[in-house]
């Protein structure tokens, strides 16, 4: 039985990285590229490529002007 006052319904919280994924292999940068430059671990950014993990919004502007683009090019629809 759910905790009171959470929700049930069946709604995707899953990181949606496709336009992520369309402008970071439009950048040709590295997985390690990126982490180096984001002070993260390859794997972390190999998991939001992947949708397996939401970027911190801490990274998200920094992750833009690396992709050069747009926040809201990267962000889920």
């Amino acid at each position: 039985m759910p905790k009171k006052g959470t929700r049930t319904a069946d709604v995707d919280t899953r990181w949606d990285a496709r336009r992520l994924r369309r402008r970071f292999e439009a950048s040709k940068l590295t997985t390690e590229d990126v982490a180096s430059k984001l002070d993260v671990r390859a794997y972390t950014v190999s998991r939001w490529i992947a949708g397996r993990a939401e970027v911190k919004i801490t990274k998200i502007k920094p992750l833009a002007r690396l992709l050069h683009c747009e926040t809201d090019d990267i962000l889920p629809e």
